[in-house]
Parts: structure tokens; C-alpha cells; sequence
């Protein structure tokens, strides 16, 4: 392989990825989640029965 091009133009770049049928637009970002349940220092205590 051997690079022909290098595209740095954001239309171009945005035609070229929708002809190829990839998405456009950047997706939502997830919400973000709760600490494992093994790293909460409460649930930890709960869970070991101390009272602290």
C-alpha cells in the first residue's frame, strides 16, 4: 500500500464518508456510569459488615 492522497478539507472529508455510507456526524456520547460495585467504599462496608 502506498498513500496517494491526504484530504484535509472537511467537506470533501464529509462527502467522501457519506458516499461510502459511514456517518457524517459525531454520535452522542454516553451518560456515564456508577463506580463497579467493588470500588465503593460504602457498598464495600455493607457488604463486609463493618460499621465504620
Amino acid at each position: 500500500m502506498r498513500l496517494c492522497a491526504m484530504v484535509t478539507e472537511r467537506a470533501i472529508i464529509r462527502r467522501f464518508l457519506a458516499g461510502v455510507g459511514e456517518l457524517v456526524e459525531m454520535p452522542e456520547r454516553s451518560p456515564s456510569r456508577r463506580l463497579p460495585y467493588w470500588k465503593s467504599v460504602v457498598m464495600r462496608r455493607k457488604a463486609t459488615g463493618d460499621a465504620q
